[in-house]
């Protein structure tokens, strides 16, 4: 009995240490897909990096909700004063599809499904526009609407790095 409890605790430490999970929480799926809903919201997130990255109006529309869609991020004012600035789906899709961000990427971190109308997920997304390179932390709120997953809500932060004026790309 000793040395099977041994090995449990050894099995459990290696795959806590490689990332993986053997006791997922309830509602909380990463990495593969398992699920009708977590293929549709992993769809959904990849027409938002694709959007992003070629500057995809059509495909980021098909993501969003346009009308009620909204981004937080910190910005910092003329002073250097941080605070939260909020804009909406349609200012970020305009600036977004100015000229798109080719060498971007998007990998979806974990996908957590509240009920049967709401998800969670978890992006890193690295931006690049020319020799800038931004990491980013994200969350994407998504509510399913009329039976569609739509991106509802996006709050960021860069990775290690102070709040810019412009707020992020």
């Amino acid at each position: 009995m000793t040395h099977l409890k041994s090995s449990i605790l050894a099995a459990s430490f290696v795959a806590v240490l490689a990332g993986i999970s053997l006791f997922p929480s309830p509602g909380a799926v990463a990495g593969d897909p398992v699920s009708a809903d977590d293929t549709e919201i992993r769809t959904v997130v990849g027409s938002h990096f694709q959007g992003v990255i070629k500057g995809d109006a059509a495909l980021l529309e098909k993501a969003w909700d346009v009308g009620s869609g909204h981004l937080k991020y910190i910005s910092k004012d003329d002073a250097g004063k941080e605070s939260v600035t909020v804009d909406s789906a349609a200012d970020a899709i305009q600036r977004w599809t100015k000229s798109g961000s080719p060498g971007s990427e998007g990998k979806v971190v974990s996908v957590a499904v509240h009920g049967d109308r709401m998800a969670v997920v978890a992006i890193e997304f690295t931006w690049k526009n020319g020799s800038e390179t931004r990491n980013l932390n994200e969350f994407l709120t998504l509510f399913k609407l009329n039976g569609a997953w739509k991106i509802v809500n996006k709050t960021y932060v860069g990775k290690s790095r102070p709040a810019r004026k412009d707020g992020g790309y």
